[in-house]
């Protein structure tokens, strides 16, 4: 092609073809919805202190980290997640630590309307001390499970809220605990370990209750050294050992009777109390 027949085509500009474009049909299209697979939203916490020093809030690390009472709060707070979990840092706690509570800021207090997962390390270097100065974990309601934690050196003497009573955890909502310690709790009139309040529920597997006592503070009282149980209690391959109740139950306390449901637990060494290691009031 010469450079004057191309500079006459682009002044008219190209054709692909000789033949005349033909319109194309235009189509319709109609936007319809479709329904989506459901999922859950997760919401997920790690604790990367081993301190309570940060007020009744927690000490803020960034959104999702932060110390223990921090990523409680958080997981205790509205939000569209369906289910919150709480982990530790394997870097903080790679080596045995004891997160020990700020006696002025009280309990660790669970009360969230998701069901949420404290998830202690699979090595069991957590533990959770309330210093023989203020109850551990005091749970509002709601689901909760908690695994490979200590919780340890509780003291409910001093927590009117609880009635004084679950040294190392208040529950009051559906609690589970697996491969849990809870030793050297204290109480009075109930519960030196775990009290378990009417209409909560408690299901134990592989823990432990060693040297939990609960303290006579009245003639009627001094009950269930490790457990008092009001609600509804279920234990398997539990061990309960030197726990000491001033009147009855220096292991477990049933109250009633008919809420009751263990096997394969032990009681290893001596569970003191005047009367009984296990108690079932009718």
């Amino acid at each position: 092609m010469s450079i004057s027949k191309l500079l006459q085509r682009l002044g008219r500009g190209f054709r692909t073809s000789r033949r005349p474009c033909r319109p194309v049909g235009t189509r319709s299209y109609r936007p319809r919805l479709e329904s989506l697979e459901t999922r859950d939203l997760l919401s997920s916490f790690t604790v990367v202190l081993a301190t309570d020093s940060g007020g009744t809030t927690g000490q803020r690390v960034s959104a999702t980290t932060g110390d223990l009472r921090y990523c409680i709060e958080q997981a205790d707070a509205a939000h569209s997640a369906t289910t919150d979990t709480i982990s530790f840092s394997s870097r903080a706690f790679g080596t045995p630590q004891t997160i020990t509570l700020n006696s002025g800021t009280g309990p660790l207090v669970l009360d969230d309307s998701h069901p949420v997962s404290i998830l202690g390390p699979s090595g069991d270097t957590v533990t959770v001390s309330g210093g023989d100065a203020v109850e551990v974990l005091n749970i509002g309601g709601g689901t909760v499970s908690i695994s490979h934690l200590a919780i340890s050196h509780g003291n409910a003497l001093s927590n009117p809220s609880t009635s004084n009573q679950g040294g190392g955890i208040f529950d009051n909502g559906a609690l589970t605990l697996t491969s849990c310690t809870l030793d050297h709790d204290a109480a009075g009139p109930s519960a030196g370990g775990l009290f378990v309040n009417t209409g909560g529920s408690a299901t134990l597997s592989n823990c432990t209750f060693n040297h939990d006592t609960a303290a006579q503070t009245s003639p009627v009282d001094g009950e269930g050294g490790a457990i008092f149980a009001a609600g509804t209690l279920k234990m398997t391959n539990c061990n309960l050992s030197n726990c000491f109740a001033e009147v009855n139950g220096g292991a477990i306390f049933f109250h009633p009777r008919r809420r009751r449901g263990y096997r394969q637990c032990q009681l290893r060494g001596p569970c003191y109390a005047d009367h009984h290691q296990l108690h079932y009031r009718q």
